[in-house]
This record gives structure tokens, sequence and C-alpha cells, in this order.
């Protein structure tokens, strides 16, 4: 399963306690994650790919460049946790963290909310 076969299976993920208990543990997570997409790096984006998003749920084709965009977009909704979370303990982000370019562009264009 994953990039090389590629099937990925998001319901297969391994969950690891000890990362989200341990700092050194999610350091080292970060950098497994990105030597992994150093690795894809020199890959077409348009690599044919089989995904199965969920549990019980059927295999769909996708591409390399649509998955990226999918957990980066993903990504950002974790950022979006990370910050409200860090903010009760009084540690700030800059106002973009955790928010997603289209409402970026959104703001931009109709003025912000702060």
């Amino acid at each position: 399963m994953g990039i090389d076969s590629r099937r990925i299976d998001y319901t297969a993920r391994k969950r690891r306690a000890e990362t989200e208990e341990s700092r050194k543990s999610g350091y080292r997570s970060l950098e497994e994650g990105i030597e992994g997409l150093s690795r894809i790096r020199s890959l077409d984006p348009r690599l044919p790919l089989e995904i199965r998003p969920e549990p019980n749920q059927g295999w769909s084709r996708s591409s390399l460049a649509r998955e990226l965009q999918f957990v980066s977009a993903h990504a950002v909704h974790h950022f979006a946790l990370i910050r409200l979370s860090l903010a009760k303990r009084g540690i700030e982000f800059p106002a973009e963290f955790g928010v997603a370019a289209s409402t970026r562009a959104h703001l931009a264009e109709n003025g912000s909310r702060d």
C-alpha cells in the first residue's frame, strides 16, 4: 500500500500514541513526512492512483496532484485547530495561519472581519 503501489488507503494509516504524547516522537514524525514528500517530488503529478478515503468505501481513481491538494487543504484544517488550542494558552500565530487560501483571498477582496 502506498505511492509505490499506486494505492493509498487512508483508513490503513497507523495510529501512534507516542507521537501525540512525546515532542521528540512528534518531531521525528514531521521529519519522516518531510522526507516522504521529498521522495515524491520528482514524480509526475498526473500519476494515477487508487484511493480508499473511508472505511467500508470502495476504491476511487485519483492522481498524485489531487491527493497532494487534498492533504494540503486538510493540513490547513489541522493548523486552525492548533491555532485555536494555542490561542487559549496565550500563544499567538500570524493571522493567516490555519486559514484556507480561498478564505484569505475572499477577505482580501471584501475586507477583513477583524
